[in-house]
């Protein structure tokens, strides 16, 4: 009788068979441990959306995380429910920017900041700015 592969190391083989990068493998393997840790070391084929939508709100509210790594953590367990432990992922619904599933997520803010005013006429040349008004279209 085999021994069973412990489920992070199931992940990496997953991912290395689909040539993933390092980094890749590091990261999703960091947010499946934060995962299990949240929820006590229960393990995932056992939680559904429930869990999920915990874990999600509580980054969003307690771990202050961009829209951007929200989303990313949603795709890694996504991930981790149909190619590691083969089983389908509770079916997600996005009606509106604030609400996932079912309505009862709290999504990350998205983030207001402004591109900054540096041009490519500017980077690596600061007596460019004197040309950059030449440069650009002005629409008139």
């Amino acid at each position: 009788m085999e021994p069973k592969i412990r489920l992070l190391d199931r992940m990496r083989n997953v991912m290395r068979l689909k040539h993933m990068s390092l980094r890749t493998e590091q990261a999703h393997v960091s947010w499946v441990k934060r995962f299990i840790l949240f929820h006590d070391k229960c393990h995932p084929a056992e939680m559904g959306a429930d869990e999920i939508r915990a874990f999600l709100t509580h980054l969003a509210v307690h771990g202050q995380v961009a829209a951007s790594t929200q989303n990313g953590t949603l795709n890694t367990l996504v991930f981790l429910y149909r190619q590691v432990l083969k089983q389908p992922f509770p079916e997600l619904r996005a009606p509106s920017r604030t609400t996932w599933l079912g309505g009862k997520l709290k999504a990350a803010d998205r983030s207001h900041k402004t591109p900054g005013s540096s041009t490519r006429f500017r980077v690596g040349n600061p007596d460019a700015s004197s040309r950059l008004s030449h440069a650009v279209p002005t629409g008139h």
